[in-house]
């Protein structure tokens, strides 16, 4: 399950954050993870929830965006949502596609005090 580590790291970075601008508590964590980044996001969640007791984090609202995957056809200039990465251009149906979104692990916002 490596969500575990994830969340460890993740925590580790907010840790870092609460100690240059002196705080103490997390209030809120926001996090943006893409539908195709690989990591389960109810794993993850566990994780964070689990690894938080006794901690700066152990009274924080946990938020988690689901990132829907968007792809660009680079045939057509097509943007579209898609299932998986390589799924075709459901205009041209062709394979070469850029990711736009849906890969991601971010923190997107973090309240503390």
């Amino acid at each position: 399950m490596h969500e575990l580590s994830l969340a460890l790291n993740i925590m580790d970075i907010v840790q870092d954050y609460l100690e240059k601008e002196q705080a103490s508590v997390v209030l809120e964590l926001e996090l943006d993870v893409g539908v195709c980044s690989g990591v389960e996001i109810p794993a993850l969640q566990f994780a964070l929830d689990t690894s938080k007791t006794n901690t700066p984090f152990e009274n924080m609202v946990l938020k988690i965006n689901r990132i829907e995957t968007q792809l660009v056809c680079t045939e057509c200039d097509l943007n579209f949502r898609a299932k998986q990465l390589y799924d075709p251009c459901p205009q041209c149906g062709q394979h070469q596609t850029q990711t736009k979104s849906g890969k991601e692990l971010q923190i997107k916002s973090i309240l503390i005090d």
